[in-house]
């Protein structure tokens, strides 16, 4: 095979994958696919939270960097901020607009656990059983339903990150240290410093 030639079979195995992990998201939450939306309330306790900085936000021409509405006051980057020159936000978004929540939040947990599980070696048939496994592992779908949307969104960066470090001190540097870069830049975009911790 020369150097140009990419080998398309190669790709089957994770097409597939990747087809299996979109319908057993929308198994799961057959009501989004109504027109149905969770309601979650931690979600409509950040809305509130987060009033004051869209309100803000809306009306001025930059973006605020505090809040009032929470325990006296605090910094708004925990809650609500905007960040326009952040590259990262159009992956997130592409994402975001492919698939509803909490559907988005299914479909992040079985890629990116299928990733970490390809990083350490494992076949494609593993990495999609075992990324099965995971995703479905209770808490993951209590904090979908409690509305915790940045912890559930960081905690699946998580093992996309770990499987990349593995790669960049065992087998591949450079294609590790890019990929540690990239996954631990959308983790920390998640916002959930404490799971990221």
């Amino acid at each position: 095979m020369g150097i140009n030639t990419v080998n398309f079979r190669s790709f089957v195995p994770h097409l597939t994958a990747l087809l299996l992990f979109i319908v057993i998201a929308f198994i799961c939450f057959v009501p989004v696919i109504e027109g149905k939306e969770l309601v979650a309330p931690d979600t409509d306790s950040w809305r509130s939270m987060a009033q004051e900085t869209i309100q803000y936000n809306e009306t001025h021409d930059d973006v605020t960097l505090w809040t009032n509405s929470m325990f006296g006051g605090m910094p708004n980057y925990q809650i609500s901020m905007k960040q326009p020159n952040n590259l990262l936000q159009y992956v997130e978004i592409a994402l975001i607009k492919t698939f509803p929540r909490p559907v988005y939040n299914v479909v992040l947990y079985l890629i990116c656990f299928y990733i970490l599980l390809l990083a350490f070696g494992m076949k494609p048939w593993q990495a999609l059983v075992g990324s099965i496994g995971f995703t479905f592992a209770s808490y993951n779908f209590i904090i979908i339903a409690a509305g915790h949307n940045s912890k559930a969104i960081t905690i699946a960066y998580m093992a996309p990150l770990i499987g990349a470090v593995h790669l960049a001190f065992r087998q591949k540097k450079i294609l590790g240290g890019v990929l540690t870069a990239f996954f631990l830049s959308l983790a920390i975009r998640a916002n959930h410093i404490q799971i990221l911790y």
